[in-house]
């Protein structure tokens, strides 16, 4: 993900989200107008996006709320309803001390959202206006703490890693998402034909190299070397058990 400014459209989600709108939306109204009303947009979004169901303690959510917003003034749309409603609880909650000092400076990010706000003209609302439960710390901020932790004993994990184990520190302290990446990798892969069934992994994993060389920008040999040695090294994936 790249950096996030202080404008709405800043970010990597709200960028993502204007391709989108874009590709249906902007495109049906091109070629279907009468079809594309303001009531058929808001059920796109509402149903087709946030599942009629709005987490609002999720920024990525938020950063598409008033992206969309953006994009509704843009196509010459009126924001109105339950739409308008959840932009502007959106907004509210940027505008919280977590969510502002997550900025460089969170007095410019909250010109911005006071900015945005006023064009539209939506009200700050209340703590108490707010469902309980939706402002919540950072869930990427928890995550990196427990990384940084987890990180911190690489060497015991290696150690432990080279025999079937139920290591409780490792349980304790290892973040969901190692084992999100091992359902994706394991995913579809069960088959009576173990040979190739432990191609499908290989290969997979072979990707996962390839990803690795790719973000980190690691040198032609360095990357063709890290997939080359899962294709020649590699027998049978070993998957961790779950806690």
């Amino acid at each position: 993900m790249g950096a996030w400014g202080y404008g709405i459209m800043q970010n990597d989600t709200a960028r993502d989200y204007e391709v989108y709108w874009n590709t249906y939306v902007a495109r049906g109204r091109k070629k279907d107008p009468e079809f594309w009303t303001v009531a058929q947009v808001d059920d796109f979004v509402w149903h087709g996006r946030f599942r009629s169901e709005v987490d609002y303690g999720d920024p990525n959510v938020r950063a598409e709320l008033l992206a969309a917003a953006l994009l509704y003034r843009k196509a010459g749309l009126p924001l109105g309803g339950r739409v308008f409603d959840a932009v502007e609880k959106a907004a509210s909650l940027e505008l919280g001390p977590d969510e502002l000092k997550e900025y460089a400076s969170p007095a410019a990010r909250k010109r911005a959202i006071l900015k945005f706000m006023e064009s539209f003209g939506m009200q700050q609302r209340s703590a108490a206006d707010l469902p309980p439960g939706e402002a919540r710390p950072s869930a990427l901020r928890s995550e990196v703490e427990k990384w940084v932790a987890f990180s911190a004993r690489y060497p015991e994990w290696i150690e432990v890693s080279h025999r079937p184990f139920s290591h409780k520190p490792f349980f304790d302290l290892v973040p969901q998402w190692f084992f999100a990446l091992q359902d994706v990798l394991g995913k579809g892969a069960g088959h009576n034909d173990k040979e190739l069934e432990n191609q499908g992994k290989k290969y997979r994993l072979m990707c996962l190299a390839f990803y690795t060389g790719f973000v980190m920008r690691l040198p032609d040999d360095e990357r063709l070397r890290l997939i080359e040695k899962v294709d020649r090294d590699w027998n049978e994936m070993y998957f961790l058990p779950m806690p």
